[in-house]
């Protein structure tokens, strides 16, 4: 078990660093074949795990830090939460892997790619098998370097490297929160140790519930810049500047889940605190509504997914707030199949269309592409939660959850996260309607045209079609897992309230009274022959109206950001650089020199040139120093 558990998270940090050193100097095909064996070679050892596991085991590697006054051992956890995650994580990562040789294919920075992909699937494996809170840390930063090198990948473009910032940034944020618990919590309970952190709680001495709700709550605030949850979710739409398998991943299977895996790690240290839940909650509650109206008016293909992301990592938040861990990491799981799936059709779809994106300029894709129609098609479906497919089951289970908790509060929690479902359908089924439902004109149905009739779609690479199968197939069938799952993670339930089996049957009904009517508003309006499609098709090439461009701005937080915190730190800046740093400092130094310079010129006239008045100089300067020492000693 130990040898795995190091492999699992050697084998991808070896496959980077060698990639990085020796990959300029070796065939590309040997690059690929590499980043992509140190991926299937750790799910591999995942699944010997897996094979032999008979409960939670922490196992220890080695000492670390042990100079210091603390130390902190690499020390690795495997219990059944995080044995899920290394599965899902190194199958999916292993596929987005495979997809990237044909998506990089002519890519002059494919050593870079594959290197960063490789060290990026390591650092977050690393974060989940961590067994300490800097052990974890570690890896958490892994995440953060490697999502903002992959985000501005094409870093000569502007617009990719502010979005690399951006991202780094705004992460970095949540990333003092986590920081700053950390070392409370150490100082408080006097060890890294995840496994003693959520067995001391509030019983240790001198701690209080109050101190748990002030660690819960930074705990939280390092979640929302990692998963992108509001209000520090503003990042994650302009990340789609990176490649399309980048996409995936971070979607996927790394980076955005990383926080919802934090809380739910340390739910049994802070689940105690009703105050931090209930803020876990909200905060889920709120970002799901958001990501969902964000996404009914974007025109952008991925930015579509990427808000429909930031939507379903906050039903898993929802999740955790009702102390349901066992439905968030059901709907994780799920989540990381049909993400996965979704962006790597939609890269497949860019690639075809000669990277067009806008989803109002495609159409007909269904005849052209019919590889990647019909698991993009499958993709969608889980993504609406329609029955009976694996994202119905995970997205109810939630929902179940927060109305088992009973009261007001949840209970309009409920209600949101119900209406928000219905949204999902709305914008879920708008996309595909457009991007692969008939209409006139479109670019699709002009590609076997003249030349002058517009762009042809080429061909894909085989490997980017054959890779959707395996996600389609799971993404679709996860449901039945969900039971087989629920007794898996059942220790990990926190406070999660449970319902009558009439009621969860009726629950159910509604959520899918709930999809069936998205799904009719959705053709109404997108359907193929609706006399509203044509409209809304006709009307996309005029200015938006203010809902829509105020939805297309993403509730205009990134307006609101740039006049509370942008502009003014600008301004500040700005003052010290020309008052402080220009009128103080180099004005000080300019007068300093220019003084030096004066005394030279001044000490300089003394300097004839001719040595006889040197000379007399020296022998009056040694005359008044022998008569200054004969004055005082006589």
């Amino acid at each position: 078990m130990k040898t795995a558990l190091a492999l699992i998270i050697l084998l991808p940090l070896v496959g980077g660093i060698g990639n990085i050193l020796l990959g300029r100097l070796l065939p590309r095909r040997v690059v690929e074949v590499t980043a992509c064996s140190v991926i299937w070679l750790s799910f591999i050892a995942s699944l010997f795990a897996a094979g032999n596991y008979n409960g939670p085991a922490v196992v220890e590697m080695g000492p670390w830090l042990s100079s210091f006054t603390f130390s902190a051992p690499i020390s690795l956890s495997l219990d059944s939460l995080s044995l899920s995650l290394i599965l899902m994580i190194t199958f999916v990562c292993g596929l987005i892997h495979l997809y990237s040789i044909g998506y990089m294919a002519g890519d002059p920075g494919y050593v870079r790619f594959f290197a960063l992909l490789n060290l990026f699937t390591g650092a977050m494996l690393l974060l989940v098998l961590a067994e300490n809170m800097l052990l974890l840390y570690l890896g958490w930063e892994g995440v953060g370097f490697c999502s903002y090198a992959l985000i501005g990948f094409w870093y000569k473009e502007a617009e990719n490297a502010t979005a690399g910032r951006k991202a780094f940034i705004v992460t970095r944020i949540g990333d003092i929160g986590l920081a700053i618990a950390v070392v409370w919590m150490f100082k408080l309970f006097h060890t890294f140790s995840i496994t003693q952190l959520n067995q001391l709680g509030p019983s240790h001495p001198g701690v209080s519930m109050g101190l748990i709700t002030a660690l819960g709550l930074l705990l939280l605030l390092g979640a929302m810049g990692k998963s992108a949850q509001a209000p520090l979710m503003v990042w994650l739409p302009d990340a789609m500047a990176g490649p399309t398998p980048v996409s995936a991943q971070i979607h996927a299977a790394t980076m955005v889940t990383a926080g919802v895996y934090l809380l739910m790690r340390m739910f049994p240290l802070i689940g105690g605190s009703t105050v931090v839940v209930a803020a876990i909650a909200v905060t889920g509650t709120f970002t799901a509504f958001y990501g969902a109206t964000c996404a009914l008016a974007e025109r952008d293909l991925k930015r579509i997914l990427a808000y429909s992301t930031i939507s379903q990592i906050g039903y898993m938040m929802l999740a955790v707030g009702c102390g349901a861990v066992t439905a968030a990491t059901f709907h994780l799981i799920i989540h990381a199949f049909f993400k996965a799936l979704l962006f790597l059709s939609a890269g497949c779809v860019i690639n075809a269309l000669h990277h067009e994106q806008d989803i109002f300029r495609m159409g007909g894709l269904y005849r052209k592409l019919p590889w990647v129609f019909w698991p993009f098609l499958a993709g969608s479906l889980c993504l609406a939660g329609v029955p009976p497919t694996g994202g119905f089951f995970s997205k109810e289970s939630i929902l179940t959850a927060a109305w088992g908790k009973g009261g007001m509060f949840y209970g309009g929690l409920y209600l949101v996260g119900t209406f928000t479902v219905l949204l999902t359908v709305i914008y879920t089924l708008r996309m595909v309607f457009l991007v692969f439902g008939d209409r006139v004109p479109t670019l699709a149905s002009r590609l076997e045209g003249a030349k002058a009739s517009g762009p042809s779609v080429h061909a894909l690479p085989r490997i980017m079609e054959i890779i959707l199968i395996p996600l389609a197939l799971l993404a679709l069938v996860g449901g039945a897992a969900g039971g087989l799952l629920e007794y898996f993670l059942a220790s990990l339930n926190g406070s999660a309230g449970h319902v009558r089996l009439a009621t969860e049957e009726t629950l159910k009904g509604v959520a899918s009274l709930v999809v069936l009517a998205g799904m009719v508003i959705a053709w109404l309006y997108y359907g193929y022959g609706s006399q509203h499609r044509e409209v809304r098709i006709a009307g996309a090439e005029h200015p938006p109206t203010r809902l829509v461009a105020f939805l297309q701005a993403g509730w205009y937080f990134d307006r609101l950001y740039d006049w509370l915190f942008i502009r003014p730190f600008t301004w500040l800046a700005t003052i010290l650089w020309q008052r402080v740093d220009e009128g103080v400092i180099d004005d000080s130094l300019d007068w300093t020199a220019v003084q030096f310079g004066r005394t030279g010129q001044f000490l300089g006239r003394w300097g004839s040139g001719r040595i006889s008045v040197y000379m007399l100089s020296l022998v009056a300067g040694a005359t008044l120093m022998i008569g200054w020492f004969a004055w005082e000693v006589l």
